[in-house]
């Protein structure tokens, strides 16, 4: 994601940029290192968003359709009212 690690003012840009305050983010990164191997990235502002974007994932096959031909997705609200969003960085 180009933020350092434990830089929480580099982190707080990195989201605020996102539209991602106060909701979560979900990247794939392809590739990884030239590796040949994918990774999935997330990340929430709080711990609370970071547990919605991992149920999100859990229950991936009620979501595939709104994750198609994404890499990077911002996600809000609440389990019974999901928001997901294409990550706008």
């Amino acid at each position: 994601l180009g933020v350092e690690y434990a830089n929480f003012t580099a982190a707080q840009e990195y989201f605020t940029k996102a539209g991602a305050v106060d909701k979560a983010i979900i990247v794939l990164k392809e590739d990884v290192a030239g590796s040949g191997k994918n990774a999935v990235v997330v990340a929430g502002w709080r711990a609370t968003d970071t547990r919605l974007a991992c149920r999100l994932l859990q229950n991936y096959d009620n979501y595939k359709k709104d994750l198609a031909n994404k890499t990077a997705v911002v996600v809000g609200g609440t389990l019974e009212n999901l928001s997901i969003a294409e990550l706008a960085v």
